[in-house]
């Protein structure tokens, strides 16, 4: 069967720079967050590491998603393709530089 994919207007992007993976029995879940790094502007990198250590950053879920267990292994596979892909894409490159 083809699949026919559509975008509706207005469908939201989103930006997320954090995420979990929760499992239960028969789903698993994917939460993405988005995090703003404190304002370090003008810091030395000591100071940024010293304000890190005592924060506890906030991260606002931005989205789930709920997949069945048995379609998890696609996402997986998809996802490596894509990895394989941009790996492949940066190498040539990288081999022009260190050449």
């Amino acid at each position: 069967m083809q699949i026919q994919r559509e975008y509706p207007e207005g469908t939201l992007l989103v930006f997320a720079n954090h995420f979990t993976i929760q499992a239960s029995q028969d789903e698993v879940f994917f939460s993405f967050f988005a995090m703003t790094p404190p304002d370090a502007e003008g810091a030395t990198p000591e100071e940024v590491g010293e304000k890190l250590r005592g924060m506890t950053a906030k991260a606002k879920c931005v989205t789930r998603i709920v997949l069945t267990k048995e379609f998890f292994p696609k996402i997986l596979a998809t996802l490596k393709q894509h990895e394989e892909r941009l790996r492949r894409v940066e190498s040539p490159s990288d081999a022009a530089e260190a050449g």
